[in-house]
């Protein structure tokens, strides 16, 4: 009688442990496990494919103007904002003044013209001698003033032509009190380029030992080559004098 209870008891556990697990194989899966394992399956396919990731072409590169680099140290510039104007350069200037006075018979040049070493500006009637005499030109430049018409009469003393060897220029400065006393001769001074044109790498020749009590400014200079004449007496430029540098580790 044991022996046939003890065989029933064992029969039932069985039947209820295959049960149990007829179950588990049939429940619905975990909707949040769900989720992570597809989240994870997409990123290793991402991996494999490149998803992700924002690819461009060379020529698209190049066009755009993106530079790539590598991270490292760079030297960077502490630098003021400037504003100036372009003059002409006054030690390549000559004035041109008559030896006697006397009447303009021949004028041969006009505002704006070149002219060359000894070639002859105007001719003048001397009104001692009553003889012409040719007024030539000093330097080679161009005619930036011209203070004589045909007829006229020129008095002694007096400046008939300007000529300006316009090959460099001045670049007057104004430079505002706060800045005063990080300005140093020979600082680098980057003037900004004009559409079409490439910024100008010049330095500080000139510091003025006194300032202006209108603006409370000081002024400050550059000599510029201006080979092609594209720096033109009269305007005004804007730029950046760079008073110190140091390294820095970019990434």
């Amino acid at each position: 009688m044991k022996t046939r209870q003890l065989l029933a008891i064992a029969l039932i556990c069985s039947v209820g442990v295959i049960a149990g697990w007829s179950i588990l194989q049939t429940r619905p899966p975990n909707p949040g496990q769900e989720q992570r394992e597809e989240r994870k399956a997409g990123r290793d396919e991402d991996k494999d494919t490149g998803l992700g990731k924002v690819q461009l072409a060379k020529e698209m590169v190049e066009r755009s103007g993106i530079i790539l680099e590598e991270a490292g140290p760079r030297k960077l510039q502490r630098t003021i904002k400037v504003n100036g104007q372009i003059t002409a350069n006054k030690d390549r200037m000559a004035f041109v003044i008559p030896r006697f006075p006397g009447i303009a018979k021949v004028v041969r040049k006009n505002l704006g013209d070149k002219v060359q070493e000894g070639e002859v500006l105007a001719t003048i009637q001397s009104n001692e001698s009553l003889q012409n005499y040719d007024v030539k030109s000093e330097i080679v430049g161009t005619i930036i003033e011209k203070e004589v018409t045909l007829g006229e009469f020129v008095s002694e003393g007096r400046t008939i032509f300007v000529i300006g060897d316009l090959s460099s220029v001045w670049v007057d400065l104004n430079i505002y009190r706060q800045d005063f006393p990080q300005l140093e001769l020979g600082q680098n001074l980057i003037l900004e380029g004009e559409q079409g044109r490439e910024r100008v790498n010049t330095t500080i020749s000139y510091i003025s030992p006194i300032s202006s009590a209108s603006s409370q400014t000081m002024l400050a200079r550059a000599v510029v080559p201006n080979p092609r004449g594209d720096l033109r007496p009269g305007l005004f430029v804007t730029g950046e004098v760079v008073i110190g540098e140091s390294m820095r580790l970019l990434r």
